[in-house]
């Protein structure tokens, strides 16, 4: 099993979420499926999905895809593409499975030991929040496992979803609620997959040991949705700082006390999604690295001016979408 991170043009917080994958398992076969601008990690497997093969794969979705969001159309259809990137490595590698993280992600435990707490016989497993509002309608996969078999079959779902008239119809009903109520975002690779996995194994609750929700808590362990927020699988469930989850680190994990049962929760890994990407270098417990001031300095700016750009653009982004044909 490969644990593969997707990512295109180079970052600087992936010096950090590369290593400290590495750090968490150093015999993992750890894989980025990248371009030429990221193929700086000698510690990680680099492929270049530039090549024709992985351009050809992306296509099938693209010629496709219908755009119902306030963010970028680039941004959304990448989410998209990089499922049929990965459908492309897998199977030129014939591998059986793989677990796929967000390039945002922190991995803290070994392959070995997710596979014990959630894997079990699962051929699918994703991140799920129970009691979404009305057309919420998330499952995300920042951190997710696959079969081969099973990755397939959802990207051949996405392009029926937006090839076919039925099933579009319902994109088409999400953005509308999203654009009634000036809400932001609206149809993503997060309304694909949760649409799939409800249509493929029923509401969550009811699934088969062959999909497992990987917010749930498993043996004590349970992976982070987003830091940022006190839900992980359920509204409110960790104790919470300053509107973020509160952590306490034992021997360079993090961990979370629930609020459901009292137990203090060892995360597999944490998601800084959005502004909180600023938070990676001081969450990073891998070994040190040059430039590594450099580079936490950096982003501490970056993030800065990109939380108030988005506060100020957010508006703009709001009468975009309403006003596209």
């Amino acid at each position: 099993m490969a644990v593969v991170f997707v990512h295109q043009g180079y970052s600087p917080y992936l010096e950090f979420t590369l290593r400290q994958a590495r750090a968490a398992d150093p015999e993992a076969d750890i894989v980025l499926l990248g371009d030429a601008e990221n193929d700086r990690f000698p510690f990680v497997r680099h492929v270049d999905v530039t090549a024709p093969a992985y351009r050809a794969a992306a296509a099938e979705v693209a010629d496709v895809y219908r755009h119902y969001s306030t963010n970028r159309a680039a941004f959304e259809l990448g989410c998209y593409e990089r499922w049929f990137l990965l459908r492309t490595f897998v199977e030129a590698e014939g591998l059986g499975d793989v677990v796929v993280l967000d390039s945002d992600v922190l991995l803290y435990s070994s392959e070995a030991e997710v596979r014990r707490t959630h894997l079990g016989q699962a051929s699918i497993g994703v991140a799920h929040p129970n009691e979404q509002p009305p057309f919420g309608w998330t499952t995300s996969a920042h951190v997710s496992y696959w079969t081969r078999e099973r990755l397939s079959d959802f990207c051949a779902y996405a392009v029926r979803s937006f090839a076919e008239a039925e099933p579009r119809a319902r994109y088409e009903q999400k953005w509308q609620h999203h654009l009634d109520r000036g809400l932001p975002g609206g149809v993503c690779d997060m309304t694909t997959l949760h649409l799939y996995v409800t249509e493929t194994f029923g509401p969550e609750g009811t699934w088969p040991d062959e999909v497992v929700n990987l917010l749930s808590v498993r043996d004590g362990a349970a992976f982070d949705h987003n830091i940022g927020v006190a839900r992980n699988e359920w509204p409110d469930e960790y104790a919470a700082e300053g509107g973020s989850k509160a952590l306490r680190w034992e021997g360079g994990r993090p961990m979370g006390q629930s609020l459901r049962t009292g137990e203090d929760v060892r995360f597999h890994a944490l998601h800084l999604q959005g502004h909180s990407k600023a938070r990676i270098p001081s969450l990073y417990r891998g070994p040190d690295f040059p430039q590594r001031a450099a580079i936490r300095r950096q982003m501490a700016s970056h993030y800065r001016f990109r939380g108030l750009a988005s506060r100020l653009l957010r508006p703009i982004r709001l009468l975009a979408g309403r006003l596209k044909p």
